[in-house]
């Protein structure tokens, strides 16, 4: 799943229904953008005027 878990309504509900099709050694990939560069910034806010409802989740850092 590349640049596409933002989309989705219920991210939890998504990445469960992945996991419970997944056969056994399977592996799940879920690629999304770093939303803490100006450019993905600028990005998800083009998608907020679109009235996208995009969810971009923060990693922090340790």
């Amino acid at each position: 799943m590349v640049n596409a878990l933002h989309h989705v309504c219920n991210q939890q509900e998504t990445v469960n229904e992945l996991w419970r099709t997944l056969q056994p050694g399977g592996r799940i990939v879920i690629e999304e953008p770093d939303v803490r560069t100006f450019a993905v910034k600028l990005f998800a806010l083009g998608e907020k005027l679109a009235l996208m409802r995009s969810h971009f989740l923060f990693q922090h850092a340790d």
